[in-house]
């Protein structure tokens, strides 16, 4: 309230998480005078039983960045990115392939989905959630896919301000935020929290704080 055309945080969920879950975040930010924007991409909450997960996933957020450049009521010149786990890894995706983008944020992300397809392996749950998400049973095709959803190539692409914020007990290597981080072409910071767990959801209180002071 009181704000005019406020700058724009879209946060992009994780593997299986939804858009209704980001209400703690989403205040955090509000509270800082931004307003934000959490969607359902492909394959992620209301799409869950419809639709897959996309390799390029980054269409999804262009859509919702081409949408918002139509409500008078936001600065969509002033926008940001924000993921937990898979989102993470989805929005420096986002960030590296749309330009529009001017800040990006990940907490326990990935590089890419090569660890997720090894624990698949090791744990037939697992291996059954990422034939869901991608909607494939052919597991030449799933490999293929998550051979596909890396950075490797488009990292050096980010240069807007990026933050990677990762727990030493994130079962996501700490390895993949280095990666990342040291990639990327633009001003960044990597912020490694002792004890966080996985996103660092054990000491919301510390990475979430970060997350709202950089955007």
């Amino acid at each position: 309230p009181g704000r005019e055309r406020p700058p724009v945080v879209i946060i992009i969920s994780g593997v299986d998480s939804t858009k209704e879950e980001h209400r703690t975040m989403e205040d955090g930010l509000l509270r800082r005078g931004l307003a934000t924007f959490s969607f359902d991409g492909p394959g992620q909450g209301e799409t869950w039983f419809q639709i897959g997960m996309i390799v390029e996933y980054e269409r999804a957020t262009s859509t919702v960045i081409d949408y918002l450049e139509k409500q008078p009521r936001v600065d969509a010149k002033k926008v940001g990115v924000f993921g937990p786990s898979m989102g993470g890894y989805l929005a420096p995706r986002s960030a590296a392939q749309d330009g529009r983008i001017k800040a990006c944020a990940a907490s326990g992300g990935s590089f890419d989905r090569q660890h997720q397809r090894a624990s698949a392996d090791r744990d037939s749950f697992q291996l059954v959630r990422l034939k869901h998400l991608w909607k494939t049973n052919d597991m030449d095709h799933l490999s293929e896919l998550m051979r596909q959803a890396t950075l490797e190539k488009i990292a050096h692409k980010i240069r807007c301000p990026l933050l990677v914020i990762h727990g030493t007990k994130d079962f996501v290597p700490l390895e993949q935020a280095k990666k990342l981080h040291d990639l990327a072409s633009g001003p960044k910071e990597l912020v490694v929290l002792e004890g966080g767990n996985h996103v660092c959801n054990n000491m919301p209180y510390r990475y979430r704080p970060l997350v709202g002071d950089f955007m």
